[in-house]
């Protein structure tokens, strides 16, 4: 879920224990472009069927940022992951509640786990949890109208 836009380079990457995450983007300067137009690159280069988790996320993030000397870019984690992806499932939880402040760019919202778990995302969930309160808040209100004139 994106929360708000940005108009420079960020990179927010931490890797512990509980797992790795990674997050890139560039609005402009040769340095920011050119780590976006090498990670395209390698990512197009590879084999779908054949990728090791990771490696064209924070593993690939990680040489971006060194080839290109963009240290001074990062951003701590919670600026986009603000929900853990051990704790994913508290955002189904009625009633719980997670404040962001300016420093939170976007909320990641692990869909791997939910794929995993087989949970479904476009289901509908208790109102009171988080996850339907940022659908309320962030997504795009389709109307009968507007699905009938695609389809």
């Amino acid at each position: 879920v994106c929360r708000r836009g940005w108009r420079s380079m960020w990179i927010s990457s931490t890797a512990s224990c509980t797992g790795a995450r990674a997050v890139m983007g560039a609005a402009g300067g040769s340095g920011p472009v050119s780590s976006m137009a090498y990670a395209w690159e390698v990512c197009r280069n590879k084999n779908p069927a054949r990728l090791i988790w990771g490696e064209t996320g924070p593993r690939l993030m990680a040489k971006a940022v060194k080839k290109f000397s963009l240290e001074g870019y990062k951003k701590t984690h919670l600026a986009f992951c603000p929900v853990d992806y051990e704790r994913w499932r508290k955002v189904l939880r009625p009633g719980f509640e997670m404040l962001f402040d300016d420093a939170t760019y976007a909320i990641h919202l692990w869909n791997e786990m939910w794929r995993v778990a087989d949970q479904d995302k476009n289901a509908q969930y208790p109102q009171t949890c988080l996850y339907e309160k940022l659908k309320q808040t962030y997504l795009p209100v389709v109307t009968a109208i507007e699905v009938s004139s695609v389809v």
